[in-house]
């Protein structure tokens, strides 16, 4: 079973330990290795597609200039982000980005499903927009021509689904937190997602030191 004590070295001397002790890439259980090579395989092949999708889109608005493309762009955007910052984890984790980094150390145990769920969920209500762009542009084409034509409007349906992708991903930044503290009292369960990406709970006998 993987636990605490595996993804930690505890020092001995009383003293507490320090992130840039913790080599997580060297306890990795193979099931867990291999996810995190598949996450950076997968994310690969998707930023291709992704990345031939906004092009051909600026190409679109910038050269052809065509109209009511900023909900498509928008998507394609947060595609790409999404993408990266899930091949970013699988980097960290195996150790292919220096986890003696504070910052990157940092940004993959307090705050990456924040920036992971919040872009997800962002994308999700970028696709309902869109999905209501062409509702009103096949249903109501005068009034979509008076009113949702207008780059105010478009940028203003973007800016709600941030604000509402911050919302949903914003209580990751409270509880996807690893703290190392002093002491643990026997039987504490511990919540740890800076190492599977995933809540696991594990249980710790005697304190840390």
């Amino acid at each position: 079973m993987f636990t605490f004590e595996q993804a930690t070295s505890t020092p001995t001397t009383g003293k507490q330990s320090n992130s840039s002790d913790i080599i997580y890439c060297e306890v990795l259980p193979d099931i867990i290795r291999v996810r995190r090579f598949f996450d950076i395989i997968s994310s690969s092949l998707g930023i291709v597609p992704s990345t031939i999708h906004i092009l051909v889109i600026l190409y679109l608005k910038y050269i052809r200039k065509s109209k009511s493309l900023e909900y498509l762009l928008a998507t394609s955007v947060l595609s790409i982000l999404a993408l990266i910052v899930i091949a970013s984890s699988a980097l960290f984790d195996l150790c292919i980005l220096p986890q003696q980094n504070e910052v990157l150390f940092f940004y993959r145990g307090r705050i990456w499903l924040f920036v992971q769920n919040g872009l997800q969920c962002t994308y999700a209500y970028m696709i309902v927009v869109l999905c209501l762009d062409r509702f009103v542009a096949l249903h109501k084409p005068l009034f979509f021509k008076e009113t949702f034509v207008r780059l105010k409007v478009r940028v203003f349906f973007t800016l709600v689904c941030v604000v509402i992708g911050i919302l949903c991903g914003g209580h990751w930044l409270v509880f996807d937190q690893v703290y190392y503290a002093k002491a643990v009292h026997e039987e504490k369960i511990v919540e740890n997602t800076a190492i599977t990406g995933e809540v696991c709970q594990v249980h710790l006998k005697g304190n840390l030191l």
